[in-house]
């Protein structure tokens, strides 16, 4: 223990709260007799500690001396926990993160709190935390805390010349190349801050022994007999993308090193190739992705499973990005051919039993002792997801009760192998998982509306013959027949028929029913003068939204439309699937029966 070292007027805020600021600050404030605050450390206390904590370990790194200080703070509130927050900012190069953070950004960030708190406020609410950095920078023994310290000082423009803590960061950075406590990785991303600090002062001598530390450790990774290419290829990044007339003269040689060193592995050989690219001619540029995608093609033959398939998809994504028209028809083609068994695809299903009565009470409502046009009326107005705004809740608290299900990316495998969809996170997952779920809701119902249509049959006689009930407002007598036909080629079992004729007939009611409110169904003629085009049926019903009733329009795109959802309609018009069977013949004579019910939409009404 070191407890002399807790003697000094500072506040040791750990968290920041972004509602409450004050919340989680504690402080100590230790008087002399006269009242003052106390000015100076216990140099012998601090510096002791923070010695011991620097033995922490070869290639312990920051985290390992911030742990070390941890387990010997005395309390809550001992100012050592002042230089562990120092040195457990995360130092990030991301251009997002940095547009939040700048390039020291919170270790933890946890229900509205970040840990450490923002270097841009640290100083208010922690009296005192500079001072300390100042002190700590003066007695630390290994490069890489000292280098830590006097960058956090730079980057708070702390005291009348930040520029001197500047400097020391950049000393420090490529001092610590021959310290062994930091991880290579990090060494390396301490020599590109150097770099960065250097470039940001002006200096061209600082920057020139920056780059030639830069230079000094690229060749050390290149000739370790262990792979460094995290430290080699960041580096190389950096020098290569910098003015013409800054990059060392070694770059070409290094460039080339590093080819022979790891151009045998496909990411490193794309990493070399985005490196290379903007520092030669079109032909060389060609040259260097075709060997790119090639070496993922290769990748993808050594493969199997989702794993060629996934490698193939990289490769196509290469050859289309850089404009390699040969390589794109070869990889397309070797996608498309993988069959369900190549793809070794495993089901996963799960049972739930609903009681018998449950059943029977949900089919029954939709058969009374009435007309035909009213039991269709009834099934027509039934949706699955009557509530989105509801729906949208418990799929939002879903995936904040179970984060650990959506943090890996989910791949949505489409037609012909394509890959429908493939978002990373955030809003684009949480709409992801929104349609899956609608998706799975409407898949349910068939089963149901299968048995409701043969109740139906049954009560009332041939749902084809109420061809009135279809013709309604926009649903013209023409429409209405044919809704009416592919009812009677579902009575008549010939599933895939029905489907054949009711999917594109919905486009067309969608269609009328975007003109009945107002929505142009065509594009406008494009910027290189082509004539105008059809408006897809997915970018009407997105266009569409607020003139539909919310449940009715997503109910649509997601049968109809959507790539990750039933899609049914271009499963029908693209020939998708060989044939489609009860199940989806019934969702789309349902939806069929739902559009004769919103013949009253007009222009002016959204409901």
């Amino acid at each position: 223990m070191v407890a002399p070292a807790r003697h000094c007027s500072i506040v040791t805020h750990l968290w920041f709260p972004d509602d409450q600021c004050t919340s989680a600050i504690r402080s100590i404030h230790v008087s002399d007799q006269t009242g003052e605050l106390v000015a100076d450390f216990d140099n012998q206390a601090l510096q002791e500690a923070v010695s011991a904590a620097e033995r922490a370990g070869p290639r312990s790194g920051l985290h390992g001396v911030a742990a070390a200080l941890q387990s010997m703070a005395d309390g809550s509130d001992d100012p050592l926990r002042g230089i562990v927050a120092a040195l457990e900012y995360h130092q990030s190069f991301d251009a997002e993160a940095r547009d939040r953070h700048g390039p020291f950004g919170p270790m933890m960030e946890f229900d509205g709190k970040t840990y450490p708190a923002p270097l841009a406020v640290i100083g208010d609410l922690d009296p005192g935390i500079f001072r300390l950095w100042e002190h700590a920078l003066s007695i630390a023994k290994r490069p890489a805390v000292r280098a830590r310290l006097a960058d956090l000082l730079w980057e708070a423009r702390h005291g009348a010349r930040p520029d001197l803590y500047a400097r020391r960061a950049v000393d420090e950075y490529t001092k610590a190349i021959d310290d062994d406590l930091q991880h290579p990785v990090d060494v390396g991303d301490g020599i590109r801050r150097a770099i960065e600090i250097a470039s940001q002062l002006n200096d061209a001598d600082l920057r020139a022994s920056a780059v030639a530390s830069a230079v000094r450790l690229s060749r050390r990774a290149l000739e370790s007999d262990e792979p460094m290419p995290g430290v080699v290829l960041r580096l190389l990044d950096q020098l290569s993308s910098d003015r013409v007339d800054r990059r060392p003269n070694d770059l070409p040689e290094l460039l080339d090193l590093a080819d022979d060193r790891f151009g045998d592995d496909p990411w490193h050989l794309e990493s070399l190739a985005s490196i290379k690219s903007p520092l030669v001619d079109e032909g060389e540029q060609e040259r260097l992705w075709t060997r790119a995608a090639k070496a993922f093609e290769v990748l993808a033959n050594s493969s199997t499973g989702v794993a060629r398939q996934a490698h193939l998809h990289h490769a196509l994504e290469i050859a289309e990005q850089h404009r390699l028209p040969e390589l794109v028809v070869r990889l397309r083609r070797a996608i498309e051919q993988m069959s369900e068994d190549d793809l070794e695809l495993q089901s996963i299903s799960a049972e739930v039993k609903i009681p018998t009565e449950q059943v029977e009470a949900f089919i029954s409502q939709f058969v009374g002792d009435d007309r035909v046009e009213a039991a269709l009326a009834r099934f027509g107005s039934y949706l699955t997801n009557e509530d989105p705004d509801g729906l949208r809740r418990r799929v939002g608290q879903r995936m904040e009760d179970h984060p650990l299900q959506f943090l890996v990316t989910r791949v949505i495998i489409g037609p012909e192998n394509t890959v429908a969809n493939s978002p990373a996170a955030g809003d684009d997952a949480a709409e992801q998982e929104l349609i899956r779920e609608e998706a799975m809701g409407l898949s349910i119902f068939a089963h149901f509306a299968v048995d409701i249509l043969a109740r139906i049959h049954v009560k009332y006689g041939p749902v084809a013959d109420a061809v009135a009930f279809f013709e309604n407002g926009f649903v013209s007598s023409e429409l209405a027949t044919a809704f009416a036909r592919g009812a009677r080629l579902y009575e008549l079992r010939e599933f895939d028929a029905a489907a054949s004729v009711l999917a594109p007939r919905l486009e067309t009611a969608v269609r009328r029913l975007a003109g009945a409110v107002g929505l142009p169904v065509t594009c406008s003629i494009d910027r290189q003068g082509r004539a105008s085009q059809v408006k897809g049926l997915g970018q009407l019903l997105a266009e569409l939204e607020g003139a539909l009733p919310e449940a009715t329009r997503r109910h649509l795109r997601v049968l109809l439309s959507d790539p990750i959802g039933l899609n049914l309609r271009n499963t029908v018009a693209h020939g998708f699937a060989p044939a489609l069977g009860q199940a989806e013949a019934a969702l789309l004579l349902h939806a069929a029966c739902h559009m004769s019910l919103l013949a009253a939409i007009d222009a002016d009404s959204s409901e």
